[in-house]
């Protein structure tokens, strides 16, 4: 463990860090977020090539292969290897090797937190410094059921979560209010694979969040019979104004519209000064490159937030004036731009 340094849950709070897609664009990601954090095994190989950030995460992800299983997956690293294994490879923080059990029953959630706990205790022992977090894979009707918040509550260790839906994310307002109670029922939650209402989260009491950078690490999407459900089949780009991303159809859809200049402006680190999220969509344009623009114009937004007078208001604000955007597009008959309806749940809920 020859590290510069381990981050400790106070050098976290507030931070807002990206959950890699590319791990080859890692390195780039990483210049462009405040810390990173890679995943699965290929995370473990681009955390030692990666030079070292301010804060590095890598997440064992094996959640991710659980889903279209029908029986429980026991075979996780024992919690010191996989400790140790996170920090051989750059880790600053862990994260812990969880697993997305098809037994949903209260004594099964249970169980999770009790391995959680044993994890964190692990991690303790080898620095009791470094912050630790015990990751749990929690479906959508989870947190509208508010089944998670009393065991979580028992139990009071520090929690990494992964959201799991099949549809459009924090859309129903009664998933978003059991979000905001899940994090305010511990003193240190992780918000990991999320999209924007992560800032949202930190400033209800999160510690801090690690927002997708592409669609395909923005929430773990389960299993649909339905084609076209999962997200990554269509290209997006974030656009600040609108607080969403946005399909890049949509932006070429309205090119050619001169009202909408100001709500496509961006000065984010990778758009620079007066620049444009059109400029994005323009032939030569990877999509890499669209996704640093939106891990800097998120990191950027959030740091606004985070760092206001109250961030709850902050936060507030970026919504309304957002579904105003939304207004104002179809206003002008571009109705094809829909709010996200997580926009006015925030709105309804602070």
């Amino acid at each position: 463990m020859d590290r510069a340094r381990l981050s400790t849950f106070g050098e976290l709070r507030g931070r807002i860090l990206a959950y890699v897609g590319d791990h080859q664009n890692a390195r780039a990601v990483a210049e462009s977020a405040e810390g990173v954090i890679l995943h699965g095994s290929k995370g473990f190989k681009a955390g030692r090539a990666l030079a070292v950030v301010s804060d590095l995460g890598i997440d064992p992800a094996r959640y991710a292969d659980d889903r279209n299983r029908t029986t429980d997956q026991l075979f996780s690293d024992p919690p010191r290897v996989a400790i140790r294994s996170q920090l051989f490879s750059g880790a600053t923080f862990a994260l812990s090797d969880s697993r997305f059990s098809t037994d949903r029953s209260a004594d099964a959630m249970r169980g999770a937190l009790q391995r959680g706990r044993e994890f964190v205790d692990a991690a303790s022992d080898i620095d009791s410094t470094m912050a630790a977090f015990s990751t749990l894979v929690i479906r959508f009707d989870e947190l509208k059921s508010r089944q998670w918040i009393s065991p979580v509550s028992d139990f009071a260790i520090p929690l990494a979560t992964v959201f799991a839906s099949r549809g459009d994310p924090f859309s129903d307002e009664q998933a978003l209010e059991g979000a905001i109670e899940l994090v305010r029922s511990t003193e240190n939650v992780f918000v990991m694979r999320c999209d924007l209402s992560s800032i949202g989260l930190i400033a209800c009491g999160a510690t801090a969040s690690a927002v997708g950078a592409s669609s395909s690490v923005r929430h773990l999407w389960l299993p649909t019979k339905r084609r076209g459900d999962v997200s990554g089949a269509t290209g997006h780009v974030f656009v600040p104004k609108l607080a969403a991303w946005v399909k890049l159809r949509f932006i070429e859809y309205a090119m050619a519209e001169p009202a909408i200049d100001p709500l496509m402006r961006c000065d984010c680190a990778v758009c620079g000064p007066q620049g444009d999220v059109r400029s994005l969509i323009m032939p030569g344009v990877s999509s890499a490159h669209r996704e640093l623009h939106s891990v800097a114009a998120v990191t950027r937004l959030g740091r606004e937030v985070l760092d206001a007078d109250n961030p709850l208001v902050a936060w507030r604000v970026v919504c309304v004036r957002a579904t105003d955007a939304y207004g104002h597009l179809a206003e002008l008959g571009l109705g094809v731009f829909q709010a996200p309806a997580m926009l006015q749940n925030w709105i309804t809920l602070i």
